[in-house]
């Protein structure tokens, strides 16, 4: 795969249909041009075996991330919170490298290891990847392309 989409790919996993699920690096076109704010924070993508895309990463935040508030302070430009404008591009940055039972992962406890029950190398229904934007997990289903956050902490209202 050596089309423009392929080159920002950033990471990547391998599904069983040669299909992957790929995050962006957030750069367009030849002149490395920052892309729009929704795409730049929806920017995992899974992809058939063509290279097609199949869905864009829709997120569930369960209102840990207030995205009206940093939007609405995006808006205002110059004026607005300016920790509200930086905190409005948080792209995924971060994917597992194995299939995690859903609901498997534990948020409090992410550097300790999975139960070999928890975790395939290869993707089959019930199982999801762990991806991360900043501090934050989410649980990706791979069907669908909802990335439900399973942080635990409680979110700040920037």
């Amino acid at each position: 795969m050596m089309n423009k989409r392929a080159r920002n790919i950033s990471q990547s996993v391998a599904l069983p249909d040669g299909g992957v699920i790929a995050i962006s690096n957030c750069l367009i076109g030849d002149e490395d041009k920052i892309i729009p704010i929704y795409d730049h924070n929806h920017n995992i993508f899974r992809l058939d075996k063509d290279g097609n895309v199949v869905w864009q990463v829709q997120r569930d935040d369960k209102d840990r991330i207030n995205w009206e508030h940093i939007m609405a302070e995006v808006a205002k430009g110059d004026k607005g919170n300016p920790e509200s404008i930086r905190r409005s591009r948080w792209p995924f940055t971060r994917i597992s490298s194995t299939f995690v039972k859903q609901g498997c992962f534990e948020d409090s406890n992410d550097d300790k290891p999975l139960a070999e029950d928890c975790k395939r190398i290869a993707w089959e229904p019930g199982y999801v990847l762990i991806v991360g934007a900043s501090g934050e997990n989410y649980e990706l289903d791979i069907e669908t392309g909802l990335a439900t956050n399973i942080s635990t902490w409680r979110g700040r209202e920037w």
